[in-house]
């Protein structure tokens, strides 16, 4: 058990401002005995909620939370059967529903009544006033544009509901919902008559529901769940198909889909405060200063030595001051390093000595993982110093050097990709050097992937069967039903495991200084729990830990593999399993809190024994007992994400419980409650299936959800778009055949109106290019590219090697070229290089042409440069005939699209 002594060891470790809450702390402990020498098992939870209420200020009850944490970790060691102290994480109030600036809930009831009615009006105008007032109900949107923002509608397959993509999210419709979206998108009227019509029958009656968009609003706010103000917008939930995939376990090939993973960052305190030290730096590209090895080395072994002195990691103690002092005669050693290198010394010790944007005080090994990370990324992004320096004036250069770093970072995984994104934000706000041409949220749209992943109960437990190792396949059962990351499963003790908990934190904070954390084993199946505890019991006479490192990196890649394929995800890793089980967990707690055992009948992932009532029950009853009770009030976001050892549950929600759109839904009882049945036969009898009534047999949601859904001709329908839109909206193929009818007619169209908008183009060469089946396969290739400034100016650059003869001279070009060439659909190419005599292939050139799927050959020659002719490429399948033609075609194509300005 800690004593005083030892609580005021672990203050002298903290902040100045924590320190002077010390004597305040003491004396609410010795008040409520604290220091107990043999506490009871609830010893904790009991004193935890009484010592909260003696804080006045946020400092103090923060600081009550962590020496109570203290306490119970030293205890827990000895007595391993006690129950942790609430901790509770303090988050803004979240808005309420209703307050003076909204409308009241009778008001809102009043406007539904009213319009309701409407739906079998003979004006059709009001009509659609209602359908679109009623269709606001069931998708919770806010504004009348947002309900015509709706394009499409995925029905899934085994269950009575529908998924429409709306915004960044996902949202659910029943039978009712499908219909009136049906209804009000088969009209033209636009949001400006809609709401002429509800000025015209505006009632005093609606109280402040002044406007459309007042009422909109109001209905809004009654469909959306609490815990959406709570968690704040979401920037990652799965795709509609891969929603319909875990819920109905039906399979099919799915594809990352690229996020934004950017949030807001606190502002960070800098290191270095001379901005004449990059504008003095003799170069800027990493690597080129015999310097940058020996500061990057000396900066490694600086916090290695500092790791091995301190084991805790203190900052007040003598090895940190003695780690300062060398970090500071590095910075002074920077001054004749590289640009790029200064800044990312001063990166790391910022890193060390203030923390991220997220957490202060980083681990060690954190920043030297972000050290390593960091350090590749320069070696192969910053290494060309005559671009580095053009791009600090030219526009063009700054746009290539841009294009570089979106090419590397696609490569990396989610995590890189996120660290670099911080790094180059770190650069663009402190370092007075250019080193992208955009900015980094247009950047992190185009790369930053966020981990989307999800795996069912049912086809993780088919994917680790093939697993010959049984240790390796409980190391993947803990990732996945207890959210460990990897270094955390693999540095497991046999003794961190109990007959309830797993002990993440019992020896040492394995992320950082800051996480406790313990896992309740009932997020297992009763079957996978009973036989882990034997396998940690088999393990404990042989050995102190549950893994073996060499066993794990033996068949890991194989069950990796296993996991990929049935997944449908080549990016599916161990992290992932994590993903899953935050999800999983989410489920779980709130089935125990809702009573959602309905949810089995209707969608197959809930089939699972791991959702059986059996496992709810016994985690709903080890909550009470730890003084939990989950319960609809109960803060179900915040107990998730003290199991997966985050500081707050918007990290959780961000990043990891990718199901909310669903629960949005299934946890609202104005959708869940059965349609209305009179609603339902009035809309169902303008719909453009022909149906028969159901008659008098018993009402079955599903059966009516089946009949509105018949109208839909395809699992996915997409909503006609505005005729003007149509007209001005025109293919490459739809271009190319209209440029050979106003040839061959000389009549004009809608697309070529003037002689000085044809291309310059025979009709002969014309004719020919259409009548060969290759190039018109190409043409619809070419169709479906989306034309952006990078694709464009690659573009040009392939023109220009093209018309003038030049060569290919360096790896820049080379990629530029292969894109371009892969855009227009030139693929699996073959190209000739010429290298000088005695000298070796170049890796970068062999890189990039593996990237883009080009298979390069060298021959020596007596060129003093490494260079690829155009005439050297070669290709499998089709030739390159026409290659000047259909480059002119498109420039032409996006220049008539207003895509290219003169």
């Amino acid at each position: 058990m800690m004593t005083p002594d030892q609580l005021i060891i672990c203050f002298a470790n903290e902040d100045k401002s924590l320190r002077h809450t010390l004597d305040f702390v003491l004396d609410v402990f010795e008040q409520y005995k604290v220091f107990k020498l043999t506490p009871s098992k609830r010893h904790f939870v009991e004193i935890s909620r009484e010592i909260y209420f003696e804080a006045t200020t946020e400092l103090e009850l923060s600081a009550l939370q962590k020496a109570l944490w203290w306490c119970y970790e030293s205890a827990v060691l000895d007595l391993p059967y006690l129950l942790p102290p609430v901790q509770t994480i303090r988050l803004l109030p979240p808005k309420p529903f209703f307050n003076e600036s909204t409308a009241r809930v009778g008001d809102i009831a009043a406007v539904l009544a009213y319009f309701q009615p409407l739906l079998a009006h003979f004006d059709t105008t009001l009509q659609k006033l209602a359908t679109a007032l009623l269709l606001a109900k069931h998708v919770a949107v806010t504004r009348v544009e947002q309900l015509f923002c709706i394009d499409e509608i995925v029905v899934m397959p085994d269950a009575n509901r529908a998924l429409v993509p709306h915004g960044d999210g996902y949202l659910l419709l029943d039978a009712v919902g499908l219909l009136l979206w049906q209804r009000l998108h088969k009209s033209r009227i636009s949001a400006d008559q809609l709401r002429a019509v509800y000025a015209d029958i505006y009632s005093p009656e609606f109280g402040q529901l002044r406007t459309l968009d007042d009422a909109i609003s109001a209905i809004g706010l009654m469909q959306q769940p609490l815990f959406y103000h709570e968690l704040n917008p979401l920037s990652a939930s799965l795709s509609a198909p891969d929603i319909i995939t875990h819920l109905t376990n039906q399979p099919h090939e799915n594809k990352n889909e690229v996020r934004d993973k950017s949030s807001k960052r606190r502002k960070r305190r800098v290191v270095f405060g001379s901005r004449e030290q990059l504008q003095t730096a003799a170069s800027l590209a990493f690597g080129q200063n015999q310097d940058d090895g020996v500061v990057m080395s000396g900066l490694s072994l600086c916090l290695r030595r500092f790791q091995q002195q301190s084991e805790n990691e203190h900052r007040n103690t003598r090895a940190f001051n003695i780690c300062k002092a060398e970090l500071q005669v590095l910075l002074q050693k920077s001054r004749s390093c590289s640009g790029i290198c200064g800044v990312l010394l001063n990166y790391c010790i910022s890193l060390f000595l203030h923390g991220s944007a997220w957490k202060t005080r980083l681990a060690v090994n954190t920043v030297l993982t972000y050290l390593s990370t960091l350090q590749q990324f320069c070696i192969n992004v910053f290494n060309d110093e005559a671009l580095l320096q053009l791009a600090q004036s030219e526009g063009d250069a700054l746009a290539d050097l841009t294009e570089l770093i979106e090419d590397y970072l696609v490569t990396l995984a989610p995590d890189r990709q996120n660290t670099v994104l911080i790094f180059l934000q770190f650069v663009s706000e402190y370092a007075p050097i250019r080193l992208v041409g955009e900015s980094l949220d247009v950047i992190s749209e185009k790369v930053a992937v966020t981990r989307t992943h999800y795996l069912s109960p049912m086809l993780f437990e088919q994917a680790i069967a093939a697993v010959s190792d049984v240790s390796t396949q409980w190391f993947l059962r803990i990732c996945y039903f207890l959210g460990l990351r990897h270094d955390e499963a693999m540095t497991l003790f046999v003794d961190d495991v109990s007959a309830e908990f797993l002990y993440v934190t019992r020896r040492s904070k394995r992320k950082s200084r800051t996480s406790v954390r313990r896992v309740s084993l009932m997020f297992m199946p009763a079957d996978v729990r009973s036989a882990f505890l034997q396998f940690v019991a088999m393990r404990k006479q042989h050995s102190i830990k549950i893994f073996s490192p060499r066993v794990i990196a033996f068949y890991l890649p194989s069950a990796l593999a296993a996991l990929r394929k049935l997944a449908g995800n080549n990016q599916f890793v161990v992290h992932s399993l994590r993903h899953c089980a935050a999800n999983n967990m989410l489920f779980m707690l709130m089935m125990a809190a809702f009573d959602s055992s309905d949810w089995r009948e209707r969608y197959a992932l809930f089939q699972h024994q791991l959702f059986s009532d059996d496992t709810i029950s016994q985690l709903k009853e080890q909550f009470r007992r730890v003084g939990h009770p989950l319960l609809p009030q109960a803060s179900v976001f915040n107990i998730l994400a003290c199991q997966l050892g985050h500081a707050s549950p918007v990290v959780s929600a961000a990043c990891y419980l990718h199901f909310l759109p669903f629960l949005a839904f299934e946890l609202n009882s104005l959708r869940t409650e059965a349609p209305d049945r009179d609603m339902l036969a009035l809309l169902l009898s303008a719909n453009s299936y022909r149906y028969e009534i159901l008659g008098h047999q018993q009402f079955d949601e599903t059966k009516w959800f089946k009949h509105a859904s018949r109208g839909l001709k395809k699992t996915v329908v997409r909503n006609m778009v505005d005729a003007h839109e149509e007209a001005r909206t025109f293919s490459f193929s739809d271009y190319v055949t209209a440029l050979h009818e106003f040839l061959t007619t000389n009549q004009s169209s809608a697309v070529f109106q003037h002689s000085q908008d044809v291309p310059s183009i025979d009709v002969v060469t014309l004719t020919r290019m259409l009548n060969q089946s290759r190039t018109l396969q190409q043409i619809e290739f070419i169709s479906q590219q989306r034309w952006t400034a990078k694709s464009i100016r690659a573009l040009y650059t392939l023109q220009e090697l093209v018309t003038q003869g030049h060569e290919i001279r360096d790896v820049r070009t080379l990629r530029q070229v292969l894109f371009a060439l892969n855009s227009i659909g030139f693929s699996r190419l073959q190209a000739v290089v010429s290298l000088p005599i005695n000298d070796l292939p170049r890796q970068a050139w062999l890189d990039v042409a593996q990237r883009f799927d080009c298979a390069l050959q060298f021959e020596a020659s007596s060129s003093p440069k490494t260079s690829i002719s155009m005439s050297s490429f070669k290709r499998c399948q089709k030739g390159t005939q026409y290659l000047f033609e259909i480059i002119e075609l498109i420039n032409f194509y996006n220049h008539s699209r207003g895509v290219i300005n003169d």
